[in-house]
Order: C-alpha cells, then structure tokens, then sequence
C-alpha cells in the first residue's frame, strides 16, 4: 500500500496522501519528504472533517498556509464493512 501511494502521490503531483480508518488513526502514507517518514507525520483532518464526512461523501477546502501559498485538500470516504469499519479516508493535498 505504501508503495502504491507514493507512486500515486508523485504522478499525480500531490505534496501528500494518507489513508485513516474511521476513528482517525492513520493506517499509511506518502508526503513529498519520503514514505512514512517518521519525522514527518502527514497532516491529519480535524474533527470537522470525520463530522463532514459522515453528512457528506467528500472534504474540499482551500487553506491558506502563508499570504501568497494555499494548499488544496480533499478527503474523500471509502466505504467497507471490513474489520467492523463503516468507512476509510483516503486524503490528498496539493
């Protein structure tokens, strides 16, 4: 899996994928800074957004990170009846 997402990340010009399970613990991902670097843990979504998630099928938002940069984030759910999840989050920031 890991893998998989740092091959996705870098053809698809993301500075970062993650996966999360339900409750928020990060299962994998990818970042700009190498795979599951451990001194760089990926940007997890706030509370507001497992609380979007769960009314609404998809996360986007603009953020600002300084005056002049923005960032693009979108987490959108993957749906499973595995292991007693309703539900992964698969993120993605540009």
């Amino acid at each position: 899996m890991l893998k998989a997402l740092d091959d996705i990340r870098k053809l698809e010009g993301y500075s970062e994928l993650s996966i999360y399970t339900d409750d928020g613990r990060i299962l994998a991902f990818s970042t700009v800074d190498g795979i599951a670097d451990t001194n760089r843990l990926p940007d997890t979504p706030g509370d507001e957004v497992f609380s979007e998630l769960r009314l609404n099928n998809t996360y986007t938002v603009l953020e600002d990170i300084s005056q002049n940069t923005q960032r693009f984030r979108v987490v959108v759910p993957i749906r499973s009846n595995e292991f007693g999840r309703d539900f992964y989050l698969l993120q993605a920031i540009k």
